[in-house]
């Protein structure tokens, strides 16, 4: 009976004996892996610092649509600004839908040199609309 042995598909010869079966360590590649690793982790924390930033622009900008204005705050390291546009200095208004649901409306103001943009919102059509309304129907007069 001609039975060839093999071991890790290599061919064995008849009276040869098996003494030592083993894969190398993985300390063989340490160098390799740390390297590999810090170039892994250096990209994650790059990639991180660089997402940092447009979220603390988001976290630090506000719209807000009241019955009587439309306020925009955005806030910087050292500054933050309010602007305030009056429902009734709005002179028309549009809209428009972008990736994943969120829109923008954008609106001119009298007095006021090119659009004023609401960017990277929900309901976008909603907010238009409602501001559009308010517009025809006029701001409503409070007693402050």
């Amino acid at each position: 009976m001609d039975i060839q042995r093999t071991v890790a598909g290599m061919a064995l010869h008849d009276d040869e004996e098996i003494l030592h079966n083993q894969k190398p360590s993985w300390l063989n590649w340490l160098k390799s892996i740390v390297f590999i690793g810090i170039i892994g982790v250096v990209t994650v924390g790059f990639g991180l610092v660089l997402l940092y930033f447009p979220w603390r622009a988001r976290q630090r900008t506000r719209y807000v649509v009241t019955s009587d204005r439309v306020i925009v705050k955005k806030s910087t390291w050292r500054t933050t600004d309010v602007n305030e546009y009056p429902i009734t200095h709005i002179t028309s208004t549009k809209h428009g839908s972008r990736l994943l649901g969120a829109g923008y409306v954008e609106f001119a103001v009298s007095g006021h040199t090119g659009p004023v943009v609401l960017g990277g919102i929900r309901n976008s059509k909603r907010i238009s609309n409602d501001i559009q309304e308010l517009r025809t129907v006029g701001a409503r007069t409070t007693t402050r």
